[in-house]
């Protein structure tokens, strides 16, 4: 039974850890499937002063900067979501150069890949080619050969696929699969409406280092010919004081790329965890080692006779290694077996936005070298002391069983306990921590009304770029004549949208002068019918009218965070406001406009956030009205949103056929920014759950193998006139005494280590006083519970049949 025990505690300690670890592996350390990752590097512009990073350039930096021959190979990549065979649901699609796969490093599994003489405008001498990824021919050829030569209709347009990647290749970008690979510049002819010219920033640039050559050596030579780059990359009617001013920057890409931010949410989120789970095991070893020493205490007559014949002591500790390495292992075994299942788990926990989630979980060289770290670490950790343990003493004193003997690994047993109570502790708190931030994030006000609200997202790339602003009138009269609706309305940006709210770098004529940290504001352009359809409340004015089109009086709406940054008490509404955008370096005006309403602060990119300064367009006054991305905001008046989606989306089909869209509950968006922290909160409890439970069990075994060593004692205490409630009192006071100094201990840790924590913490600080007390009256009880059934039994000692017995 003990060993059944310590088996089943290890493997969930370590499948834990190991499971954390795999998603660590597979999102921060393991490199690309690629030749000689590790040489490959990203460029981008850093501007120090405004801590502002650029990282994509047009087709025209890029061609110039192949040109020069300064590395071993030059790629680019854009990304989109192309529908093929007219399918309602797009594909992940990755344009890249023709170069692009060669300078990977990547081969085709079945076909070839794309080469420089595909990438020509319209499409190389063959017309326009694509490969295909493993999981789509599997999916729509069922891994037919035949797929290679035959034709895929993507966008409308007829393809030839020439390829199919290796079944481990998903691309560039961490945790996106990608399903289409295209030459870049044969989206003149697939997506012929998205208007992106050579000197569009839309792209991202990848080098592969010569050998040998350090980053430092290679910024530097990118550097040197910045100059030149910049001269033959400017775009008509710019100045070169205008453009690529901010030093190239080559960063590390051995990793692939993180375009949606994927390592930015999750990397201290899946560290921290991991540092918990590592905790976790810790506490499941401090209890295995107490399992092991109670037993190596009842083995300690065996042991010393066998010293006693002959047997060396050497021999023994060896012999009681070999039976932890053998539970150590049994234990990792279950535990990976645990961990690949947990890992699948903990990912379908991690939504990215609304794009598909796909992380390499497959065990590595990192995750057995992590594994074995483990069962090595674990077997020192909870093996070493017990052997050691189990062979101190001679046969003198088993036979006279003297207190030196009865005293045999008490004290490792107590240190063992203390560290173990400590480490729990620690993960309750970090528990409580954490439940208390996902409890504030939830209560923070959004300013628009979540519930009963349906989003559609749209990607209006295939339709003309003249033809978009009627587009965006017949989707808002197909809404309408949808029963059921209470409130319409389209918008260029908007709330948790992840399309078109960035932010500009604003100066606003007459305001308050700001820095540049200060001087972000979100443009948001909208329709008659997009804030009530929000419910974002309206402070003051009116909301933006159909009357308010490109011939008449420019206007806007601003929210409260606008007027408290550039015009602190003072009467805003009705006044006009000169504005002017700042971006690449350039200044860019937008012009006077009248402020004809104020409306509240609302969330957009991130709860944690403060609102930003927001102004309100309409999307017929808009400089470029032909922006492709947009959404639309559904109110029901009654029914639920999630049902209403097939509805509306059949009504702007009748009127749009080719238009890719999806639609999702706005609830179910703001849970999938909350995602992360719920993930979080939930991992943190489980493991200050376990960890209790493993402490209550080590404090039971503990306070039982103390009464049955005192047992005696106890007899004589209760012969001289000793009470049942005063060894009960002895009992329970001793083993909240080792309760106690780890209380002392895990305060201390948590008190130092609190710092870690700060940056997934919000509304509360890491020593919160409540939280604090309350996990140490949670330790204290859990104490009592363990110690009531010894200390029991040791109020109900006989003295007569104990003293008969000694």
């Amino acid at each position: 039974m003990v060993s059944i025990a310590a088996v089943l505690s290890l493997a969930l300690g370590m499948g834990g850890a190991a499971a954390i670890f795999t998603l660590v592996d597979s999102v921060l350390l393991r490199p690309l499937p690629v030749d000689r990752p590790y040489e490959l590097a990203t460029v981008s512009t850093v501007d120090a002063e405004r801590n502002q990073r650029t990282e994509m350039f047009s087709y025209a930096t890029f061609d110039d900067m192949r040109r020069r021959e300064l590395f071993d190979g030059v790629l680019t990549w854009t990304l989109s979501s192309l529908s093929i065979e007219g399918e309602a649901q797009p594909v992940s699609a990755m344009w890249v150069s023709g170069e692009g796969f060669s300078v990977l490093g990547v081969r085709a599994a079945l076909g070839r890949t794309l080469v420089p003489s595909d990438d020509e405008v319209g499409g190389g001498a063959d017309g326009p080619v694509v490969m295909i990824s493993d999981r789509l021919w599997r999916r729509r050829f069922n891994a037919s050969p035949a797929a290679i030569g035959s034709s895929l209709t993507i966008e409308q347009t007829r393809v030839t696929i020439v390829g199919v990647t290796p079944p481990d290749f998903h691309g560039v970008e961490i945790g996106r699969p990608f399903d289409l690979y295209l030459p870049m510049q044969s989206g003149t002819v697939i997506e012929s409406t998205q208007a992106l010219g050579p000197h569009d920033p839309y792209l991202w640039i990848m080098v592969r280092l010569h050998r040998g050559q350090s980053f430092d050596a290679a910024t530097a030579t990118l550097r040197t010919a910045q100059n030149a780059i910049r001269s033959g990359s400017l775009p008509p009617g710019r100045s070169g004081a205008e453009f690529l001013q901010e030093p190239f920057t080559l960063e590390p890409a051995s990793g692939g790329t993180s375009v949606y931010a994927l390592r930015h949410q999750y990397a201290t989120p899946l560290l921290m965890l991991l540092a918990l789970a590592l905790i976790v095991l810790v506490v499941a070893c401090a209890n295995v080692a107490n399992l092991l020493l109670g037993r190596g205490t009842a083995r300690r007559a065996e042991m010393t006779i066998r010293l006693a014949l002959g047997a060396s002591r050497s021999r023994l500790v060896r012999r009681l290694l070999w039976e932890s390495l053998a539970i150590a292992t049994t234990g990792i075994v279950l535990g990976l077996a645990f961990a690949q299942w947990a890992s699948r788990a903990l990912v379908a926990l991690m939504p990215v936005d609304d794009l598909p989630l796909s992380l390499d979980l497959s065990l590595d060289w990192r995750m057995a070298g992590f594994a074995t770290g483990l069962m090595l670490t674990c077997t020192a950790v909870f093996g070493v002391v017990p052997a050691l343990a189990a062979t101190r003493g001679n046969a003198f004193d088993i036979l006279r069983n003297t207190r030196g003997d009865r005293r045999g690994g008490g004290r490792a047993l107590n240190v063992f306990l203390i560290a173990q109570v400590a480490m729990a502790l620690v993960l309750v708190l970090t528990g409580g921590l954490l439940v208390r931030t996902f409890q504030q994030l939830s209560n923070v006000p959004l300013g628009f009304e979540s519930r009963q609200l349906l989003l559609g997202i749209f990607d209006g790339s295939s339709v003309p770029a003249a033809a978009r602003p009627f587009l965006y009138d017949r989707i808002l009269d197909a809404v309408a004549d949808v029963p059921g609706i209470s409130h319409a309305g389209l918008s260029i940006g908007g709330p948790l949208t992840r399309f078109g709210t960035t932010g500009l770098q604003l100066e606003v004529a007459g305001a308050r002068e700001l820095t540049d940290a200060e001087t972000i504001t979100l443009p948001v352009s909208i329709t008659p019918g997009w804030l009530p359809a929000f419910g974002i409340r309206l402070r003051s004015g009116r909301d933006i009218a159909s009357s308010d089109t490109r011939e008449g009086l420019p206007v806007i709406l601003v929210n409260e965070s606008f007027v408290r940054r550039f015009f602190p008490g003072e009467e805003l509404l009705g006044r006009t406001v000169t504005l002017t955008a700042r971006f690449d370096g350039g200044t860019f005006p937008i012009g006077p406009k009248t402020v004809v309403g104020i409306v509240a602060d609302t969330v957009y990119n991130s709860i944690r956030q403060p609102a930003e300064p927001t102004f309100y367009e309409p999307i017929t006054q808009r400089a470029a009205p032909f922006f492709p991305f947009f959404s639309v905001a559904i109110r029901p008046s009654v029914e639920d949103p999630a049902r209403m989606s097939g509805r509306v989306r059949d009504a702007i089909r009748r009127v749009e056929p080719g238009l890719k869209m999806t639609f999702r509950p706005m609830i179910d968006r703001v849970n999938t920014v909350l995602a992360r922290d719920r993930l979080v909160a939930r991992l943190s409890v489980f493991g200050g759950v376990f960890a209790l439970v493993l402490a209550l069990i080590g404090l039971y075994g503990v306070t039982a193998y103390h009464v049955a060593r005192r047992r005696s004692e106890i007899g004589i205490r209760m012969a001289i006139g000793g009470t049942p409630g005063a060894m009960l009192r002895l009992v329970l006071l001793d083993t909240l005494r080792l309760v106690t100094a780890g209380i002392a201990l895990g305060l201390a840790i948590s008190v130092l280590s609190g710092r870690l924590l700060t940056s997934l913490l919000y509304g509360v600080t890491a020593q919160e006083p409540f939280i604090m007390a309350g996990a140490v009256l949670l330790m204290m009880l859990v104490g009592a519970i363990a110690a009531c059934t010894p200390a029991y039994r040791a109020s109900r000692t006989d003295p007569a049949i104990v003293l008969r017995n000694d």
